[in-house]
């Protein structure tokens, strides 16, 4: 029985050093993009410098997905559908943080804990 776990751990050493060959010289490089979501209306604009140069205008809740350019705070972006611009850091957060405003709350509150809000309320229900 010992023979055969040790071939097996053998056996996986060896699949995985023949894998490292294959993987990207930086982990950067294969990392997915994080989205980032808009939390107030803001506009996509086509530079960085120039603020009358609207690409569109962005709705609450809308996606989008940095390239990695950035310039003072502002972040070149794609949206969702596909339309390169700048946008303001001030106007996004990254997506899937939920209601900000139930967090900010629960951080502020001295106890550390979630009894100033109920079960039933909607506010829960949020936060959920």
């Amino acid at each position: 029985m010992g023979r055969v776990i040790a071939k097996a751990y053998l056996d996986a050493y060896i699949n995985i050093s023949e894998q490292f060959p294959n993987l990207p010289k930086s982990a950067r490089e294969s990392n997915p993009v994080q989205a980032m979501e808009v939390i107030r209306p803001a506009r996509l604009l086509a530079n960085p410098r120039d603020t009358n140069q609207a690409v569109r205008s962005l709705d609450v809740g809308m996606l989008l997905y940095p390239t990695g350019k950035k310039e003072d705070i502002m972040l070149e972006v794609k949206d969702e559908l596909g339309y390169l611009g700048w946008v303001s850091a001030e106007a996004i957060q990254i997506a899937g943080r939920g209601n900000t405003r139930i967090v900010n709350d629960y951080e502020n509150d001295d106890s550390g804990n979630l009894d100033n809000f109920d079960d039933d309320s909607e506010e829960w229900e949020e936060l959920r």
